[in-house]
């Protein structure tokens, strides 16, 4: 293919990072089509489950796994974002061995520490179950779901290791095809055969060891190989620490924050506010869900370029990658927004479209969240963790001062509000910080007249919807998602994306095209 140039015949700065976004927007592709299918077979699993699970059973399932889940985090101990900062860092500066001594090092103290976990969870578990839950049952689950715990954190530090050799593929592979596939797979014969809850436990063990032994695979015959040759080079293990301990308390941060709203949502109202909450939190959720798979490979190419202080190449790459972000993520809002309400009613009951402008104050923090770009994972590209940990305490503060302030008084739409505001005002103090320490500035009029053009197209689409009215809303809501799709397609093929984007993407559909045809 021509690859494009400034104009004059030379290369611009885009020519000097062409590899590194169109790794990008292949790797993230990748991931994001990895994630949606582990979406989908989480729903369906879901499905399934509660066909030969009581409620009783399948919430007990559900605490264990919160509990096991909790722990985790001081298992892991921050160690997989240290994985995929400094693999790519240390590559990117020729110390391989120094890759090597991390890889190795982080494997046998984090499985070491989690047989250690699972040892505690297996003696604990009456204790968690009968005193702390009141619940029998979740007792004998976690004492067969302490397995779990070696093997989780395994899965975990193998996807973050391939994240940091730039390679999502393999991560989409064991973590969003083969363990929901293992898992569906054994709920299906669960059904057919009429099993409860122990035995589906330890259906769900299997598949983690299936999952297991998958990423034991790819470890061994990809990473493992590459340095096979290499010799190991001592690294400093106080550098390491000092960049995993914070990420590890932001970690617990946002665990607490994912649970206290809908907490405190049951604690002052009703039972079927969290559920309706739940159905719109999740779905919000998938604009995080584009944003995070795009900002996991952007993490290690920029750490590359940090380990080598090529400032005006992150600064290109920060600028592009934002801007697929928010035309990616403008996409799904303006779907939700004209078909949400009628998808909600379809897929789940009537009663789930009656907060519908709660849906809408959640896609607007998420919004926020993609206007301002990347500002989390460039603080981590460039070492600085302990703003992330300023960060997440800014978020849990905001969050539950909002909740309980709001929730008590305005239900659901106090919980929206509480969720869109913390989201909002952590993500505009990164971003100050990423514009103050390093330079990285998404405000120019390029961008905003980008993220400008896009919100004018939502809102117009909208005022027309409501201008021409419909006795059917479902028709209506089904008609403006059509025309949305039919004027938005084309107004980002053609306006929002520059040459060099129209460049990557038809490198990326010949690569793919030239697979086809050689298959």
């Amino acid at each position: 293919m021509i690859q494009p140039t400034d104009g004059n015949g030379t290369y611009s700065q885009f020519e000097k990072v062409r590899g590194d976004v169109s790794k990008i927007a292949k790797e993230s592709g990748i991931g994001l089509s990895g994630a949606f299918t582990g979406i989908l077979l989480h729903y369906l699993l879901v499905m399934v489950l509660t066909r030969f699970l009581s409620p009783t059973e399948y919430g007990t399932f559900v605490l264990g796994q919160a509990v096991i889940n909790i722990l985790l985090v001081f298992v892991l101990l921050g160690t997989p974002r240290v994985l995929d900062r400094f693999i790519s860092f240390f590559n990117a500066s020729g110390d391989q061995g120094k890759t090597k001594t991390l890889i190795y090092g982080i494997f046998q103290i984090v499985l070491a520490i989690s047989f250690v976990m699972a040892l505690l969870i297996y003696f604990l578990s009456g204790y968690i179950g009968q005193s702390l839950f009141a619940n029998p049952q979740l007792s004998n689950i976690l004492r067969i779901m302490s397995l779990s715990v070696p093997m989780l954190a395994f899965i975990q530090l193998v996807s973050f290791t391939f994240i940091g050799f730039k390679e999502l593929r393999y991560q989409g592979y064991v973590e969003y095809v083969t363990y929901p596939l293992l898992m569906l797979g054994f709920a299906l014969i669960a059904l057919v055969c009429g099993y409860g809850l122990v035995v589906w436990t330890w259906m769900y063990i299997f598949s983690l060891l299936g999952a297991s032994m998958l990423g034991f695979l790819f470890l061994t015959t990809i990473t493992f190989r590459l340095l096979k040759r290499t010799s190991r080079k001592p690294i400093s293990v106080r550098e390491i620490a000092a960049f995993s301990w914070p990420v590890c308390i932001n970690a617990l941060l946002i665990i607490i924050i994912g649970h206290a709203t809908l907490l405190l949502l049951g604690y002052f109202r009703t039972p079927e506010e969290v559920a309706i909450y739940r159905i719109y939190f999740l779905l919000a959720s998938i604009l995080s869900i584009v944003h995070d798979s795009i900002g996991r490979i952007y993490k290690p190419i920029v750490s590359g370029h940090v380990a080598n202080m090529e400032r005006e190449k992150i600064r290109e790459i920060y600028q592009r990658v934002s801007k697929w972000s928010i035309t990616i993520n403008m996409f799904f809002i303006g779907l939700f927004i004209t078909l949400g309400q009628t998808l909600i009613q379809t897929l789940f009951s009537r009663e789930y479209g009656a907060a519908f402008y709660s849906f809408a104050i959640l896609l607007g923090g998420q919004f926020v969240n993609s206007v301002l770009g990347h500002q989390g994972k460039s603080l981590e590209a460039f070492g600085n963790v302990r703003l992330l940990l300023v960060n997440g305490t800014t978020l849990l503060v905001v969050t539950l001062f909002l909740d309980l302030l709001l929730i008590p008084r305005y239900g659901i739409y106090g919980a929206a509000i509480a969720s869109a505001s913390g989201l909002m005002a952590a993500n505009m103090l990164a971003y100050t910080e990423v514009q103050t320490l390093y330079g990285l500035n998404l405000l120019d009029s390029k961008y905003f007249k980008i993220v400008m053009l896009l919100l004018i197209t939502i809102f117009a689409l909208l005022a027309t919807r409501w201008l021409i009215g419909f006795s059917n809303v479902g028709i209506a809501n089904i008609l403006a998602a059509l025309g949305f799709l039919l004027f938005y397609v084309p107004l980002v093929i053609w306006v929002i994306c520059d040459e060099h984007d129209r460049w990557i993407l038809g490198s990326i559909c010949v690569k793919i095209i030239g697979r086809g045809g050689t298959g």
